[in-house]
């Protein structure tokens, strides 16, 4: 199960559908954890090399909500 993000209590999500994720919740994330980058490109943590450069705390890539009650 993946923990809600510091955004999603911030209410800060991007383009209305997805909750982007701070560096530490990126590296908390499952192995093979489904990630949506701003620009709609899908990465999986632990696969595939995930930038995670900041802006205002957050990284471009996010999840989204349906993916907090799936089972890690």
């Amino acid at each position: 199960m993946i923990a809600e993000p510091k955004s999603f209590t911030n209410d800060n999500q991007w383009d209305g559908k997805q909750w982007l994720l701070t560096p530490e919740e990126v590296d908390s994330l499952p192995i093979g954890t489904r990630v949506v980058s701003i620009s709609g490109k899908v990465g999986y943590k632990g696969i595939d090399k995930l930038d995670k450069d900041t802006r205002f705390g957050y990284t471009a890539w996010g999840i989204y909500e349906y993916q907090f009650n799936e089972k890690g």
